[in-house]
Parts: structure tokens; sequence; C-alpha cells
């Protein structure tokens, strides 16, 4: 009876525990938060937090299901109101190892290029990553 008993607890415990470690690193999962449109919160160049503006909160950037990505930007142009750039830019999108790759084909330039984003958070209403450059580095927030 006591044997049965262990058995038991050990059949319980390795069922709590195999039910308890939530997949929410795995890139599908990151997948499915990241669809969506994100409007810019927060920047923060080099270490120092930068003022974002009503107009620049206007900034969006939409991941599709179909791994399309479109990135909307609006800026204050001297004189008038917040006015949008013209035309988004388009690309396609995936997810590896925590960091987010967009591919931006170029078609009049004759080549692509990629952006790679690391993500330092993701949940259904927050995106915050770094984007590095040669000479420093940028991190965003956005929100759903």
């Amino acid at each position: 009876m006591k044997i049965l008993q262990v058995i038991c607890v050990l059949i319980i415990s390795i069922n709590f525990i195999s039910c308890s470690e939530d997949d929410s690193g795995s890139e599908s999962t990151q997948e499915s938060l990241l669809i969506g449109t994100w409007f810019l919160e927060g920047e923060i160049e080099d270490g120092v937090v930068q003022e974002v503006d009503d107009c620049e909160k206007q900034n969006s950037l939409q991941f599709t299901s179909s791994k399309r990505f479109i990135e909307t930007v609006y800026y204050n142009m001297e004189g008038t109101d917040c006015v949008i750039d013209g035309i988004d830019d388009t690309g396609i999108w995936k997810i590896e190892n925590g960091t987010i790759i967009i591919n931006w084909p170029d078609a009049d330039a004759g080549d692509d290029h990629s952006d790679s984003l690391s993500v330092i958070e993701l949940t259904q209403t927050k995106l915050k990553f770094r984007q590095t450059y040669s000479d420093g580095f940028e991190d965003f927030t956005y929100t759903k």
C-alpha cells in the first residue's frame, strides 16, 4: 500500500512539473504574440531617453499572420501638423532565437537588406526590442 502511495505521488508530481512549464519562449508563441499593430511608446538611443511626441506615437509596426511587415512613420513637418512619411515600408518578417528579422526587398536598388531586432520583452500588449548599429544602439518600446 505504501509503494502504491509513493507511485501515485510521483506520477502526480511529474504531471505537475510537465504542465507547469510554459512554452512561452518558443518561436510559435512569440509569433502569435507579435501579430498585430504596434504603436511607438518610447525610445532610448545609446542609453539616453528620447522624447516621443504625440505625432511620433502614431508610428506603427504591423506584423501579419502571412509574415508581411508594414512600418508607417509620422513626423512633424516644420510649420505644419503631423504628417505621414508618404510610403509605408513593407517587408517580410520571421523570428529566430529571440530576434525579429525583417527582410526588406528593394526592387529599385536591385538588392535586399535586412534588420535584426533583438527582443527584450514581448507580451500581448508590449514589444520592446534593441536595434544595434555600427555606431550605437536604440531600444524601442511599442504597445498594442
